[in-house]
């Protein structure tokens, strides 16, 4: 495989070796990935590795979940529950994956279609008022009936007495018991539905 590659760029590359600090290049299995961690090579597995670089990179809160706890504040024990409800809400990828994008802040609104020049102004297609991920799934009165008359519809076909707060309606209630999931998967698949044809 090595015999494959050009003579200069092996020329450069045993050059850089050469003139990399000894702690990458003894023959020794032991390296310092930074001043307080050393790891032994010869046992790493792929997962140990995963482990090892996840670690390293989340140190602090993600700035998604920073941005909700300014208008929601919730507390990180709250934050993982919800990370990890993500793969046991549904079984539709696109659905996981929506759910996914609103608690990372990552969804494209009428407001940032207008400030890439795509769409002509930003305001919100169901009251006209501003557009932004807050409006969108928590301040548009449009929304805000729409919940109201379906969680009405929800709670009267299934018996229940569902009265989710703001967060609730946003994330999702905590929970596994079958009206729980039901909830949930209404809740998700109106924000979809809102989104969708924004």
């Amino acid at each position: 495989m090595i015999s494959a590659i050009p003579s200069h760029p092996l020329t450069i590359a045993e050059q850089r070796i050469s003139s990399l600090p000894s702690i990458y290049t003894d023959s020794s299995t032991m390296f310092l990935l930074d001043p307080t961690t050393h790891v032994d090579s010869s046992e790493l597995k792929a997962n140990n590795i995963y482990q090892l670089l996840n670690n390293k990179i989340h140190t602090v809160d993600q700035t998604g979940t920073q941005k909700w706890n300014k208008s929601i504040p919730t507390n990180n024990n709250e934050w993982a529950q919800l990370f990890k409800s993500i793969p046991k809400l549904c079984k539709e990828p696109k659905l996981r994956e929506f759910h996914f994008k609103p608690l990372h802040r990552i969804v494209v609104t009428r407001k940032d279609l207008c400030k890439y020049r795509i769409k002509p102004d930003s305001d919100c297609i169901y009251c006209g008022e501003g557009d932004s991920l807050e409006h969108t799934f928590m301040n548009c009165s449009f929304r805000k009936t729409f919940f109201v008359r379906i969680l009405d519809w929800l709670n009267e076909e299934y018996q229940c007495t569902f009265v989710p707060s703001e967060k609730e309606m946003l994330f999702g209630i905590n929970g596994n018991t079958k009206a729980v999931r039901r909830l949930n998967f209404t809740l998700l698949f109106m924000k979809y539905y809102i989104y969708g044809r924004n």
